[in-house]
């Protein structure tokens, strides 16, 4: 992850890095929808929540109290 992203920052142009994108995190797959409080995604049905929904990109960094914070 290091390496791309010292590639990204040397390359011309506006380096964009998204929310814990720095740090290699994947998105949130253990939400429910009957946990899910994104309000356009609970205006579809369950069956079509999980690819309509963004509370799986909005979770908190997955820190934990091991070395460099588990990751």
């Amino acid at each position: 992850m290091d390496a791309v992203n010292m590639l990204v920052l040397s390359l011309p142009g506006a380096a964009i890095t998204y929310y814990g994108e720095e740090i290699g995190m994947v998105d949130n797959d253990d939400i429910t929808y009957e946990n899910g409080k994104d309000p356009n995604g609970l205006n579809f049905p369950p069956e079509h929540w999980h690819n309509k929904s963004r509370d799986f990109e909005r979770t908190p960094f997955q820190w934990n109290a091991s070395t460099n914070a588990g990751k």
